[in-house]
């Protein structure tokens, strides 16, 4: 049965591909890798190289017994490196860092059989990190933390096992605090406040199971209390208005409609 298929991918692959003169005496060409997903044979191990019509490195290689295996790197067509990174046993391993077109870095992420493990970070073109956190097998663990092009922290989430859970923190450019709150199983849970890019209050609220329940408030940009709404699962059930600061009316809501104004 194996010398019938060794005939059938004679007969398939042209001379051209099992015998070209343009690959390196290295690489391991695609008729290999036909017999080895067959699983006719299982032996091809060793350094391997492969390059583009132009010339240029396209990767070089380490197979053990027909499985990627140890440092392997990537080029672009450019000669510029795509990626730098190890194999265990055919899987993903250990550190992975990936380039650019113009040679610049913007991924850098572990792995353990062939999942996420350990430090991630993303990078800007200009060279700053973009989003930094850690991964615990392929699920978001401990605090991420995303940035700005200039290097000011954007925002701040901790995670459980690929859940957010504890403290949340956003910032305006300027680097005032835009919000705060914490999660529960990727729930919002308490007390939530916004706040303008000038560090005044925008809007408070609590959250219980990720509804907003009771009271919830907001100002304008100079501090004064524009509404109080009395909430009941996202829903508003009244609502006092207040101008510059000084009440006006309340508002009692059905099914989202004012039904009495007093």
């Amino acid at each position: 049965m194996r010398f019938a298929a060794v005939i059938l991918l004679l007969f398939t692959f042209p001379y051209s591909t099992l015998f070209s003169q343009n690959q390196d005496s290295t690489s391991i060409s695609d008729f290999d890798r036909e017999l080895i997903s067959l699983g006719l044979i299982s032996d091809v191990s060793g350094e391997k190289t492969e390059k583009y019509p132009n010339g240029k490195t396209k990767y070089i290689g380490n197979y053990l017994h027909g499985k990627e295996n140890g440092h392997w790197i990537w080029w672009y067509k450019n000669g510029k490196k795509y990626f730098d990174g190890y194999f265990r046993n055919g899987y993903k391993d250990s550190s992975w860092v990936y380039y650019n077109e113009k040679g610049k870095k913007w991924l850098d992420e572990n792995f353990i059989m062939n999942k996420k493990n350990g430090k991630w970070l993303e990078y800007y073109p200009n060279g700053n990190i973009k989003t930094s956190g850690f991964y615990i097998l392929d699920k978001e663990d401990s605090v991420w933390t995303e940035y700005y092009p200039n290097g000011k922290k954007q925002s701040l989430i901790n995670y459980n096992a690929g859940k957010k859970n504890g403290l949340t923190f956003q910032w305006h450019p300027n680097g005032k605090l835009k919000r705060e709150g914490t999660y529960r199983s990727n729930k919002k849970e308490g007390k939530w406040t916004d706040y303008f890019n000038n560090g005044e209050k925008e809007a408070e609220g609590v959250f219980q199971n990720d509804y907003m329940e009771g009271l919830y408030s907001e100002w304008d940009t100079k501090g004064r209390l524009l509404t109080e709404k009395v909430m009941k699962k996202d829903q508003v059930i009244e609502e006092k208005i207040y101008e510059n600061g000084i009440y006006v009316k309340k508002v009692y809501y059905g099914k989202d409609q004012p039904v009495k104004m007093e």
